[in-house]
This record gives structure tokens, C-alpha cells and sequence, in this order.
């Protein structure tokens, strides 16, 4: 099966964080969705300053063969797109 590889990019440290396999970039944006809902989550410098961030899409990955290739980074998605899914809690 043919994957994508995701990662956030931190605009203001300039620096990417940690990539994530997801099936298209409709399933990393669900996958991103679900975190702005997670408490945990909402401590993070990513929830608490989201238009900070980007989604980025880095490369793709063939699981069968173990090939990964990487693509020019492209603009996913803005986080603030997603800071309306999660409630701060006090």
C-alpha cells in the first residue's frame, strides 16, 4: 500500500516535527482534527498557538517495497484551521 508522510512545520522555530504516515491528506487532516480534541494535546505549543503551524506533506512511502520518495514540501493545511475543534480547558 502506497502512503503519504506528513509532518508539522513549526514556521516560527523554523524546523519540522516528528512525520506521520496517513492514507491521503483527507486522513492526516482527520488524524490532526482528532488531536485538537485530545486534552492532552490542547497543552501543547501546537493547540495553544496554531497559526504557528502547517500541515505539510513530505514525501511518500510504499510499504511493500519500503521506498520512500520524497516530494517537495507542500502546504497541506493551516492549524488554525483546526483550533475551533478543541475547547481550552481552565
Amino acid at each position: 500500500m502506497k502512503l503519504s508522510m506528513f509532518s508539522v512545520r513549526d514556521v516560527v522555530a523554523g524546523c519540522y516535527l516528528a512525520p506521520f504516515p496517513a492514507r491521503s491528506e483527507v486522513d492526516a487532516k482527520r488524524q490532526i482534527a482528532a488531536s485538537f480534541k485530545d486534552p492532552q494535546f490542547q497543552q501543547t505549543p501546537v493547540f495553544q498557538n496554531p497559526q504557528d503551524f502547517r500541515l505539510m506533506h513530505l514525501a511518500d512511502f510504499d510499504d511493500e517495497t519500503g521506498e520512500i520518495s520524497p516530494v517537495l514540501p507542500r502546504l497541506v493545511a493551516e492549524m488554525s484551521e483546526f483550533a475551533s475543534l478543541g475547547t481550552v480547558r481552565s
